[in-house]
């Protein structure tokens, strides 16, 4: 009996370092609450599987038909990245900041906030489509794993009096005392506002479309979990985004519909390598969430050709733009060159690897040499 044990035992350890060497699938669904038409919604991408995932490029289909707009998107802490939109059809391209994916079932791995069309007929039900054949999960090994998805829709409902179309800042850090502003519909006297890990902030005044609270501590609001609740028990749950205003766009076409997707990880000095086969470009962004303007010198120790670059990011300024835009002079830098970093105050950055003919693009990891909350 003993050695059949032991043989048995083997068998199961044996099966466990295979199922931790070559991850399961990767399970997705989506989620979203219904919404009156012509109203913003939020579709909310679960990981319902959490796995170890180094890298991911995700195709969605939205019906133009149906949908307005594409208004924001939000991903979990610690992923970053960048999404392009057109003609219907949103990329993801998704990295961990650091390490792997970590994000558990009971928080979204990215949301998205789109407009309904308006005049759609109540009960209208809008697909979520993946495009599998055009999406990827890599492991840590480097291998794909077989992607699962859930079909998720989104109903259209007159009846969905509540809800929340915006906050008012999306980012940055609110200060303990600070006012911020919560717009939506439906909204009722008498409600209560939860903020997920910071409690429930003092509700200053109420209309049907806005709530003004203040925060009651000190807290980054970057995809934040709000919790709208009316006195009868309606609720509805959102998201918060960063949005950014546009300083100096990029004048490339393949970013000309890139956004950059950045983690809540912040940094005061990056080191990034460069260097790319022929047809790819390194592109960098970079958000400012806080309250005071921040400047960023850009060197390359091991590009002597170049003198270090700076510009100043005011609070609320984001950027996208390919490395030969910062440092025309060094454009053709090779495998080996590096580019630093260095910010008077916390930033948040990504670097992408952008083909130039087909748009695609894969993140790249920054290494953080001083991280820094904002």
């Amino acid at each position: 009996m003993i050695p059949n044990m032991r043989y048995c035992f083997l068998l199961l350890a044996t099966a466990a370092l295979v199922a931790y060497e070559d991850p399961s699938d990767v399970w997705m669904k989506v989620e979203s609450d219904p919404a009156p038409a012509g109203a913003v919604a939020q579709l909310r991408v679960y990981l319902t599987e959490p796995r170890p995932i180094v890298r991911s490029s995700l195709e969605m289909t939205f019906d133009e038909d149906l949908f307005d707009s594409i208004l924001g998107i939000s991903v979990a802490k610690g992923i970053n990245g960048s999404a392009r939109y057109a003609n219907g059809v949103l990329t993801l391209a998704m990295a961990p900041a650091v390490g792997v994916f970590e994000v558990g079932e009971d928080y979204p791995l990215f949301t998205i906030a789109v407009r309904t069309k308006e005049g759609l007929p109540e009960g209208t039900r809008i697909p979520i489509r993946f495009n599998v054949g055009n999406s990827y999960w890599l492991n840590v090994h480097g291998r794909p794993a077989k992607q699962v998805y859930e079909p998720g829709t989104l109903t259209i409902s007159n009846e969905a009096k509540l809800t929340v179309s915006n906050v008012i800042p999306g980012g940055g850090v609110i200060e303990a005392g600070q006012t911020f502003s919560i717009m939506g519909t439906g909204f009722e006297s008498g409600l209560r506002v939860l903020l997920q890990d910071a409690g429930y902030p003092a509700v200053l005044s109420v209309t049907p479309t806005e709530i003004v609270v203040q925060a009651k501590s000190t807290f980054p609001l970057d995809g934040r979990l709000i919790t709208v609740m009316n006195p009868g028990g309606a609720r509805r749950v959102y998201y918060s985004y960063p949005r950014g205003t546009t300083m100096q766009p990029s004048a490339m076409d393949a970013l000309q519909h890139a956004v950059p997707l950045f983690s809540s990880i912040g940094t005061t000095r990056s080191l990034a390598y460069l260097g790319t086969s022929e047809g790819m470009i390194n592109a960098f962004g970079f958000l400012n969430s806080g309250a005071k303007p921040v400047t960023v010198t850009v060197s390359s120790p091991s590009i002597q050709t170049i003198a270090p670059i700076t510009f100043t990011l005011n609070p609320g300024d984001k950027m996208f733009q390919a490395w030969e835009e910062f440092a025309p002079a060094a454009k053709n830098a090779g495998p080996g060159y590096f580019a630093v970093f260095d910010a008077n105050g916390p930033i948040q950055m990504v670097h992408v690897v952008v083909d130039k003919a087909t748009g695609e693009m894969r993140p790249v990891g920054v290494y953080n040499a001083i991280p820094a909350d904002y």
